[in-house]
């Protein structure tokens, strides 16, 4: 089976659901999720460093990264779309004020399936990717036992 590159032009439609980790999700919310590369990863991370100045110690730069920064962005990059979203009853655009809304259940899945090649069970890719073992139980130096 040919490995499949990152396409950060794709979308995966996934249902909350389907959403890894997410105990009991709503079949009828629907996301769009963008996939991300490592590019693109890491030049979120480039803006989310802080520059905190001169370490006098080190004698070097000292940088910080804002996760809550770097998450919120991700999230924003990574989530196109969704349907079956509301807040306070009503349904709400996808935009990053409501995507931060969302628990961090879900802000980790999306996240995860966002950086997967494929949306299988983690069963179906190991099906796919490893063949079976023989039973070597009873065997000794390659005949039975």
């Amino acid at each position: 089976m040919p490995v499949s590159l990152f396409d950060s032009d794709a979308r995966l439609t996934v249902k909350d659901s389907d959403l890894p980790g997410v105990q009991v999700g709503d079949p009828g919310t629907v996301y769009t999720i963008r996939q991300i590369d490592t590019p693109t990863h890491v030049g979120f991370i480039k803006d989310c460093t802080e520059d905190k100045g001169f370490d006098r110690q080190t004698h070097q730069r000292k940088r910080e990264l804002n996760g809550p920064k770097l998450s919120d962005t991700l999230l924003d990059y990574v989530l196109t779309d969704w349907s079956g979203v509301v807040f306070r009853g009503q349904p709400v655009p996808c935009v990053l004020e409501h995507k931060t809304k969302l628990d961090a259940i879900r802000k980790a899945a999306i996240l995860e399936v966002a950086g997967l090649n494929t949306v299988e069970s983690p069963a179906a890719v190991q099906a796919q990717s490893f063949r079976g073992s023989e039973d070597v139980r009873g065997v000794v130096d390659g005949s039975p036992a």
